[in-house]
């Protein structure tokens, strides 16, 4: 959806109308993690930059090549001075380890103290159980997701094929 750059214009317009609406104030940085979330992550800085009359500037954390599991993020091009506001924001937020992730890398590749603003910002908010614990999440759709061990799935019970990586298996998902 995010590859569709009048999609991704209109949802980010229609986040930063949340954010501002739960009156985040002034940010410095947007960021996101790579892929999705950077040109989507990019798309809010710009609307902010445009609604209000000072320059928001963004960037994106990057997977660690190096990491054998492919999950660890570094934040290696630009410096963030302590004074700056930074909003994260994702397009799609199940659990925190990418928010955590991102927080990470910006903190340790930074020589100064950072400082992340309260709130974040997602088009999704998907995690097996809404609770407070996302209360600090911004998100345009809230939805709980339940995931469910193999032997406990009641559609996998009544003889439906397990599908365990939606990312892999999108096309049948949507069927097409």
């Amino acid at each position: 959806m995010l590859s569709h750059p009048k999609l991704n214009q209109m949802l980010a317009h229609q986040l930063v109308l949340c954010l501002e609406e739960v009156d985040i104030g002034m940010v410095d940085w947007v960021v996101g993690s790579d892929h999705g979330a950077a040109t989507f992550s990019y798309e809010v800085a710009r609307q902010l930059s445009l609604r209000h009359d000072y320059d928001v500037r963004h960037d994106f954390a990057e997977r660690d090549l190096y990491d054998p599991h492919g999950k660890r993020m570094q934040w290696k091009r630009h410096e963030i001075f302590p004074s700056e506001i930074i909003l994260q924001v994702e397009e799609l937020i199940t659990t925190r380890f990418t928010l955590e992730e991102v927080r990470r890398a910006i903190k340790e590749g930074n020589p100064n103290s950072v400082l992340f603003h309260e709130k974040k910002g997602t088009i999704v908010l998907r995690p097996s159980r809404l609770s407070g614990e996302y209360d600090d999440i911004v998100a345009l759709v809230r939805l709980e997701i339940q995931k469910w061990d193999q032997k406990d799935c009641p559609l996998c019970n009544q003889g439906s094929r397990r599908i365990s990586s939606p990312k892999k298996n999108w096309k049948e998902l949507i069927g097409s």
